[in-house]
């Protein structure tokens, strides 16, 4: 025990300083009782194991200072109870343990051995985790049926008003010397737990929940296992614009503290995106992602390491000084997601130049007009051996400047941003095929960037000529066969930036039948190959250009003018346009007149040509790039 007094030094009249001493515990009492199932037996003795044992108390301020040192104490009894859940360790006797107050750690636990007059056994169990604090008495029942069951909180608060899937909400640990003793946790109907059951031995297991926005705010869970219950209740609140548990979408920390009273934070999502730390200052460089210690129970902060493209949710176990009231947070971090191109085929790019602009939805944010700027990018995911010297960043010229307005979450590219043209003119897969893209974001005054979501697509299948594009692909047909010589054409190219200003199905174009609008479900009625003739196919329809007796053909078009770009037909080309031959077996391409071509064919290339309509008779480049509506007008 102990008593600090200071400043009492006055003397009193017979020249001696007096003053009464309050004189405190700085020890924990641990005692036992016998559990009214235990059955008449002996008490041999009792052990308690892993306990820390040296330390410092520092007198004046009632603070202890231990080791990591552990050791077992061991009461020998050989004491007879009754089974009426009487004391076992008296006072009086030297039987109660006064020990070094601790929280508890993982291997502390507590052996008894019995004797029911034949032999002897022993029970125990873990006692991990409990706090023995100063001055106060710790009574454990003995029982031959031990039962313990142990959740990590028995609250858990959601700070947001969606729907949350699979979020941690408590760890629970359950045991019981009965073999094959299972629990069952009961949720509402409409709330989702996983698992719902789980059996002795269960240690720090995860308990997850979806709870659907619409269930209200306050809902419960109970647990039961070998006639223990615990109740788990969860609540929603919605965080206040600065408060500890607002997340802010771009990386950053927020401006609030959690609690002080909170001695430990753990990211029991093992969200990589979130980290704890004691500083509201942003540092790239802090990935403290599974568990921040706050012995000196100071502030912890939250910091966010990317930009989410969805919102998402991390669960946050809070340690608190009084174990009882452990809280489960579980905070949301609003989406913020990026949209570029043209109109009506948003994120869907070519490998030209283009002009549009970028636009940034959602998130939240710290300041009122947050500055940063916007690039697009090819995706990170996507091989270094299909982007070779040509780069990831798709800029020309500098990366556009956007201010996101906090009232409206909303903001857009101060000019439009312009896209470099992606190519390195030769016809291989480094240079063809489809790449992910996504925007990249950054604040003003950083270095840094970060990807947002979500990804789109930069997809050509052209090897550029002068003013044509040829297709790389050959493509073969069987008789009347739509599958192996028709539709692929289809897929390749008319998927392809169907709402494109300059590779929409109505600008580049294979020549489609006037029959049918219909383009997509319609089969290509100036190119085919046939070795005994598709039936049903006009021969006016099928070209041959004779070159000392050799067959070439016919790919593509071009029209001079199309009356309805919406809708383009046989007569746009026939009535004064002009197409390309390519011969067969090497020969050169070369322009034609229009010709009947009624001969057999077995391999065709593809050839796109760009009509009048486009207004652009030349490759666009850098300095003069597509222009377009954007997805923003």
């Amino acid at each position: 025990m102990s008593a600090v007094v200071i400043g009492k030094d006055n003397p009193t009249v017979d020249g001696f300083a007096t003053t009464g001493l309050t004189f405190n515990h700085a020890l924990s009492a641990v005692k036992f009782v016998a559990g009214d199932d235990l059955p008449n037996c002996v008490v041999k003795s009792i052990k308690l194991d892993g306990v820390r044992y040296k330390g410092t108390y520092t007198l004046g301020t009632d603070a202890w200072t231990l080791t990591d040192d552990t050791q077992a104490f061991t009461l020998r009894l050989n004491k007879v109870v009754a089974g009426n859940g009487g004391a076992i360790t008296e006072d009086g006797k030297g039987e109660t343990l006064f020990m070094m107050p601790q929280t508890l750690s993982d291997d502390a636990k507590i052996e008894v051995v019995l004797n029911d007059g034949t032999a002897d056994f022993t029970v125990g169990a873990s006692i991990g985790g409990t706090k023995w604090e100063m001055g106060k008495t710790y009574t454990y029942h003995i029982s031959n049926n031990f039962v313990s069951l142990v959740t990590t909180n028995d609250k858990f608060v959601a700070f947001t008003d969606e729907t949350l899937t699979d979020q941690v909400a408590f760890f629970l640990s359950a045991s019981a010397t009965t073999a094959g003793t299972t629990g069952e946790i009961l949720a509402p109907a409409g709330v989702t737990v996983t698992p719902t059951t789980f059996a002795s031995g269960a240690s720090n297991l995860s308990v997850k929940v979806t709870w659907p926005k619409d269930m209200g705010n306050y809902v419960s869970m109970e647990i039961s296992f070998a006639g223990k219950k615990k109740q788990i209740l969860m609540s929603r609140q919605t965080p206040t614009e600065g408060d500890a548990y607002w997340l802010y979408s771009l990386p950053e920390t927020t401006s609030q503290h959690l609690e002080n009273d909170i001695i430990g934070l753990q990211n029991a999502s093992e969200s990589d995106w979130i980290a704890m730390t004691s500083s509201p200052t942003y540092t790239k460089d802090n990935y403290s992602q599974v568990i921040y210690d706050n012995s000196s129970k100071g502030d912890i902060y939250l910091q966010t390491l990317s930009i989410p493209s969805a919102n998402r949710f991390a669960s946050l176990l809070a340690t608190k000084e009084d174990f009882d009231q452990n809280v489960m947070y579980c905070v949301e971090q609003k989406a913020f997601t990026a949209d570029f191109g043209f109109k009506d085929c948003e994120r869907n790019i070519s490998r030209e130049s283009e002009k549009w602009n970028i636009v940034l939805n959602g998130g939240h944010f710290k300041e009122d007009v947050t500055n940063l700027k916007a690039r697009v990018v090819i995706s990170s995911d996507v091989p270094d051996t299909q982007i070779t010297d040509l780069g990831r960043d798709l800029t020309c010229g500098d990366p556009v400047a956007i201010s996101v307005d906090k009232a409206t979450s909303t903001g857009v590219s101060a000019t439009p941003y312009v896209k470099k043209r992606w190519d390195n003119l030769q016809n291989n897969t480094a240079n063809n095929g489809t790449r992910k893209v996504n925007v990249q974001v950054k604040n003003d005054n950083l270095d840094e960037w970060y990807d947002c979501g979500p990804d789109g697509l930069m997809s050509d299948r052209f090897t550029w000529g002068n003013n044509f594009a040829i297709g790389y692909n050959q493509y073969h047909g069987r008789g009347n066969n739509w599958d192996n010589g028709a539709l692929p054409i289809v897929r390749d190219y008319y998927e392809v930036h169907q709402k494109h200003p300059m590779f929409g199905l109505h600008r580049w174009s294979i020549i489609r039948d006037n029959a049918d609008a219909n383009i997509m479900g319609n089969a290509l009625y100036m190119i085919f190959c046939s070795a005994r003739q598709w039936n049903g196919w006009n021969n006016r329809s099928i070209y041959r250009n004779s070159m000392s007796g050799e067959w070439s053909y016919i790919a593509c078009n071009q029209a001079n003018c199309i009356t309805d770009p919406e809708n383009p037909n046989y007569n746009d080309v026939y009535n004064g346009g002009r197409f390309i031959t390519i011969g067969v077996n090497g020969r050169n391409w070369r322009w034609s007149s229009w010709q009947n071509y009624p001969g057999p064919l077995t391999v065709w290339i593809p050839v796109v040509y760009t009509d009048s309509h486009c207004g652009l008779n030349a490759r666009p480049t850098d300095d003069t790039p597509i222009p377009g509506t954007s997805v923003n007008e």
